[in-house]
C-alpha cells in the first residue's frame, strides 16, 4: 500500500514542481514586463506634458535607463504603440531585450515620432531570481511533505502490517492465541477483532475434526479386531466351498485394507496432535543399513536389485518418525518398482537420495505428497504413504523432494 502510494504521489509531486516552476517564471516575468511597460507610458505622459507646455521637443537624453529618440514623421500614429525589441548597451557591448514605446506628437506644425526604449536585463535578472527561489522554495516543500508522509504513513500502517504478519505466521495445529496490536484507528481494530474471531474458529474447527479422526481411528480398531475375529472362526469351518473360500478371502483383504487405512489416519492424527514433539539425535546411516537388511528378502523374492551407497550421517527427530518415513520410502520404491528392476540408495552427510526404476511416466508434483493420491497402475495401496512421510518431514524439518529421469524416479531429503 505505502509503495503503491508513493509510486502515485511522487510523480504527481514531480510534476506540480515542474509546473510550478514554470508558472512561477512566466508570470513574474509577465509582472515585470508590464511594471516597464507603466513605466514607459509615465515617462511618455511626461513628454507630453512638456510638449503641451513648451511647445518645442525635449532634449534627446537618458532618463535613467531609459533611451529616448526623435525623429520626424511622415504618418500620424492613431494611438501609442508598445512592442518588444532589443537595445544596445554600450557598456556591457551587446545588445539586450527590451521594451519600446512609439508614438508621434506636432510640434509647429512638424510631424515628430518618439521612441522610448527600456531594457528587461534588470527584470530578467529578477525574474531569475524569484524564479529560482521561488522554485527551491517548492522543492524544500514538495520534499518534507513527501519525507513527513512516508514517515506518517509507515507509522499509521504499522499496526495494519504487524497484523498481517500475525496472519502470515498464524498455524491452525499450533494452538496459540493471537495478540494483535493496541491502535486508535476504528478500521484496523475491526480488522484486527475479525481476524481474531477467525482464527478462533479455525482453532475450534481444527480441534474437533482432530479429535473426532482420532477417536473414530481409536474405535475401529474394535470393529475391525472382531470382523477379523470372526473370518478367522469362520475360515475354521469345514466343509467350505470354493465359492465361499474366495468370498472369506476377499472379506480378509478388505479388512486389511481398512485396518491399515485406519492406522495410517491414526498416525496422521498423532503427528497433527504433536504427540512426536520429543528428538534425538540419531545415526540415520546405522539406521538406514539396519533397514536395508529388513528389506533384503523382500526385495530377492521381488526380483529387485539394491545399490546402496551410505555415508556416515546423524540428524535431529523422533527416532519413531524416522522409522515410518523409511519404511514408507523403501516400501514406495518396492512397491512401485518394475520386475528386475533396481533400488538406488545413497545417504550423504545431510541429504538422502531413494530412487527406482518405474514407469516411464512422471509423476503429478503438485498431488504427490497429497493424502489419497494414486497412480492408476497400482491402486492397492491406500494413497497415504507419501502424505505421512510429508507430515513426517514437516515436523523434522527435512526438505522433501522429487524429480523423474531417464526412467528413475527419485526422492530427495535435505536436512
Amino acid at each position: 500500500m505505502i509503495s503503491r502510494y508513493n509510486r502515485s504521489f511522487f510523480p504527481a509531486l514531480v510534476i506540480l514542481f515542474f509546473i510550478s516552476g514554470l508558472v512561477t517564471y512566466f508570470f513574474t516575468e509577465k509582472v515585470l514586463r508590464d511594471e516597464v511597460d507603466e513605466s514607459l507610458v509615465r515617462i511618455y505622459s511626461r513628454i507630453d506634458n512638456y510638449i503641451q507646455t513648451h511647445q518645442s521637443l525635449p532634449t534627446v537624453t537618458t532618463f535613467d535607463d531609459f533611451k529616448l529618440n526623435v525623429e520626424p514623421a511622415d504618418i500620424k500614429m492613431p494611438k501609442i504603440l508598445l512592442e518588444s525589441s532589443t537595445v544596445f548597451i554600450p557598456e556591457q557591448k551587446k545588445n539586450h531585450r527590451a521594451r519600446k514605446l512609439l508614438f508621434t506628437v506636432l510640434v509647429k506644425d512638424k510631424l515628430y515620432k518618439i521612441t522610448i526604449s527600456a531594457p528587461l536585463e534588470g527584470t530578467k535578472t529578477m525574474t531569475k531570481t524569484i524564479f529560482f527561489i521561488g522554485t527551491a522554495t517548492v522543492l524544500v516543500i514538495i520534499l518534507t511533505l513527501a519525507f513527513i508522509s512516508r514517515l506518517l504513513l509507515r507509522r499509521l500502517w504499522k499496526p495494519f502490517y504487524s497484523s498481517l504478519q500475525l496472519v502470515r505466521d498464524f498455524k491452525v495445529d499450533k494452538n496459540q492465541p493471537l495478540h494483535f496490536p493496541q491502535t486508535t484507528i476504528e478500521e484496523f481494530d475491526t480488522m484486527n477483532d475479525n481476524f481474531k474471531m477467525a482464527s478462533e474458529n479455525a482453532v475450534n474447527d481444527y480441534r474437533r475434526l482432530k479429535e473426532f479422526t482420532e477417536n473414530a481411528s481409536h474405535e475401529i480398531q474394535t470393529p475391525l479386531a472382531i470382523i477379523r475375529s470372526k473370518l478367522d472362526l469362520l475360515a475354521q469351518q469345514e466343509n467350505l466351498s470354493e465359492y465361499q473360500s474366495e468370498l472369506l478371502q476377499d472379506t480378509f483383504g478388505a479388512v486389511s485394507k481398512l485396518s491399515k487405512l485406519n492406522h495410517s489416519l491414526l498416525l496422521i492424527a498423532k503427528i497433527e496432535n504433536h504427540q512426536f514433539d520429543s528428538k534425538v539425535t540419531i545415526d540415520l546411516s546405522e539406521k538406514l543399513e539396519y533397514k536395508i537388511n529388513q528389506f533384503h528378502e523382500l526385495w530377492q523374492n521381488s526380483r529387485l536389485e539394491c545399490i546402496s551407497e551410505i555415508s556416515p550421517s546423524q540428524i535431529n527427530a523422533h527416532p519413531e518418525l524416522i522409522e515410518i518415513l523409511l519404511n514408507n520410502v523403501l516400501s514406495n520404491a518396492t512397491r512401485h518398482n518394475l520386475p528386475d528392476g533396481i533400488i538406488n540408495i545413497t545417504l550423504k552427510k545431510t541429504e538422502l537420495h531413494v530412487s527406482n526404476t518405474g514407469y516411464s511416466k512422471a509423476l503429478d508434483e503438485e498431488k504427490l505428497f497429497k493424502r489419497f493420491y494414486k497412480e492408476s497402475v497400482n491402486g492397492e495401496h491406500n494413497g497415504l504413504g507419501l502424505s505421512i512421510v510429508k507430515q513426517i518431514c514437516d515436523v523434522t524439518s527435512i526438505r522433501s523432494g522429487y524429480n523423474y529421469k531417464e526412467g528413475r524416479h527419485t526422492f530427495v531429503f535435505n536436512w
